[in-house]
C-alpha cells in the first residue's frame, strides 16, 4: 500500500510538471527583463508591451510582442530595425519571435498631455500597479478618439466595465469632446 501511494504520488507529480508548461504559466520575470533589454537595445524601438511567451520544451520557445516605435520615422527603416531585433532575440534565446510594430506619437503635445493626464488619473484612482500603453489619438471633426490599453495585474480584483466608465467620466471634464476606446489587458507582471 505504501509503495502504491509512493508510485501514485510520483505519477501525479510528473503529470503536473508535464502539463503545466503546455497549459501555460507565468514567464519568469528575469526572462521578461532580458527580452525587453535585448529589444530596447535596437534603436529606434522605444518600448514593449503585449509580450506572450509559449514554452513547449527545449527548442520550442515562441515569443510574440509589440514594439513601440516613433510614428514619424520612415516605415522601411523601422521595419528593418524590427527585423534585426527579431533575429537577435531568436538567436540569443533560441526561440521563434514575431514582433508587431506599434507607432507612437512622441512629438505631439496634446497626445503626450492626455497620456500623462490619463496615466496620473489611473494611478491616483487605482494605484501604481495599473499602467497604460499603445496610446494614440485619432482626431476627427466631431470628436477625438483616444485609444489605449489599460494593463491590470491578474491579482487585482478590478471590474473592467468600472474602470472604463471612470475613465470616460474623467475625460468628460475636458473642454474637447474625447471618446475613449479602451482595451483591458491582464498581466502577470506589475
Amino acid at each position: 500500500l505504501v509503495v502504491s501511494l509512493f508510485i501514485l504520488y510520483g505519477g501525479i507529480t510528473s503529470a503536473l510538471e508535464t502539463i503545466e508548461p503546455l497549459l501555460g504559466s507565468a514567464p519568469d520575470s528575469d526572462f521578461v527583463k532580458q527580452i525587453e533589454e535585448e529589444l530596447l537595445s535596437h534603436k529606434p524601438i522605444v518600448g514593449m508591451h503585449d509580450l506572450v511567451i509559449h514554452d513547449y520544451g527545449p527548442g520550442r520557445l515562441m515569443i510574440s510582442l509589440h514594439a513601440e516605435v516613433p510614428g514619424n520615422m520612415n516605415i522601411f527603416e523601422i521595419h528593418d530595425a524590427v527585423d534585426v531585433a527579431e533575429v537577435s532575440i531568436a538567436q540569443k534565446f533560441n526561440c521563434h519571435v514575431v514582433i508587431h510594430m506599434d507607432p507612437i506619437a512622441r512629438e505631439d503635445e496634446e497626445t503626450n498631455h492626455m497620456k500623462k493626464a490619463i496615466s496620473d488619473f489611473i494611478n491616483e484612482t487605482y494605484g501604481q500597479s495599473l499602467s497604460i500603453h499603445d496610446f494614440r489619438m485619432v482626431k476627427g471633426e466631431t470628436h477625438t478618439n483616444i485609444i489605449f490599453d489599460v494593463v491590470i495585474p491578474y491579482d487585482k480584483n478590478i471590474i473592467e466595465r468600472e474602470i472604463k466608465e471612470k475613465i470616460m467620466e474623467f475625460l468628460d471634464g475636458f473642454e474637447k469632446r474625447y471618446f475613449a476606446v479602451i482595451t483591458i489587458d491582464r498581466s502577470y507582471n506589475e
